[in-house]
């Protein structure tokens, strides 16, 4: 599997898992949980070290880092972290054509 690929199929479950820890319908754990298992799963992924990550796989390690890196309460009511998460489920799920501002995401 490409790197791609795993980015294509894993995208709308974080959208999902995000947007469901948003609206409190799963915990934080839960969400924790998911975001480790990605990167488990990203460990079998065999990829080219030296080519470049498209925008989309650069958000979507983004957003993954803002999970990771945020408590829970940032998450829920944090102004700035709730924005910056907004725009990079709206630009992953195709409702937005702009790359988020200030989005680095990198493999991991």
């Amino acid at each position: 599997m490409t790197p791609q690929v795993f980015v294509e199929q894993k995208t709308p479950q974080l959208i999902y898992f995000i947007n469901h820890f948003l609206t409190q319908s799963i915990s934080f754990r839960e969400l924790e949980i998911f975001a480790w298992d990605i990167l488990e799963e990203w460990n079998n992924i065999e990829c080219d070290k030296k080519s470049q990550p498209t925008d989309d796989e650069s958000v979507f390690w983004h957003l993954l880092y803002l999970l990771q890196s945020e408590n829970e309460q940032s998450l829920l009511n944090d102004f700035d972290v709730k924005e910056q998460v907004t725009k990079c489920i709206n630009y992953l799920s195709e409702e937005s054509s702009d790359v988020p501002n200030g989005c680095v995401g990198v493999r991991p």
